[in-house]
C-alpha cells in the first residue's frame, strides 16, 4: 500500500463522516415535514420516533465504523479500503436519492410540480 492509498483511505473515512451527517440532516428535515412516513429505513423509522436517539445513532455509528476500520486496516488494507468505498457509494446514492426527493417534495408543496 502506497502513502496515496492511504490518504485516499483516510480521505474515504472523512467521506463516510460527512455523508452520514448530511443524511441525517436531510432525514431530520423530512422527518419535520412527513413524520416517519417518509423514512424507508424500517430502524431509522423506528428511532426518528425519538429524534435525540436518532440523531446519538447517526453520531456514534460512524465513529464506530471509522474506529474499527482503521483497527482492520492495519492487517488488511484493501479489505478495509474496498469497504469504505462501498460504504461511501452507498451513502453517496442515499444522499443524493434524499436530495432529489426534498427537491420534489419542495417543489410539490410551492405547486411547481
Amino acid at each position: 500500500m502506497s502513502s496515496a492509498d492511504r490518504r485516499l483511505f483516510y480521505l474515504l473515512l472523512v467521506a463516510t463522516a460527512i455523508l452520514n451527517l448530511i443524511d441525517m440532516a436531510i432525514t431530520l428535515h423530512g422527518n419535520a415535514w412527513f413524520g416517519t412516513a417518509g423514512e424507508a429505513n424500517p430502524l431509522m423509522a423506528y428511532l426518528l420516533l425519538c429524534p435525540v436517539l436518532f440523531v446519538a445513532y447517526k453520531l456514534i455509528a460512524p465513529v464506530i465504523y471509522i474506529a474499527i476500520a482503521l483497527i482492520v486496516a492495519r492487517k488488511y488494507f484493501k479489505m478495509a479500503f474496498w469497504a469504505t468505498a462501498a460504504i461511501v457509494a452507498v451513502y453517496f446514492l442515499i444522499v443524493a436519492w434524499n436530495v432529489v426527493d426534498w427537491i420534489r417534495a419542495e417543489m410539490i408543496l410551492r405547486g411547481i410540480g
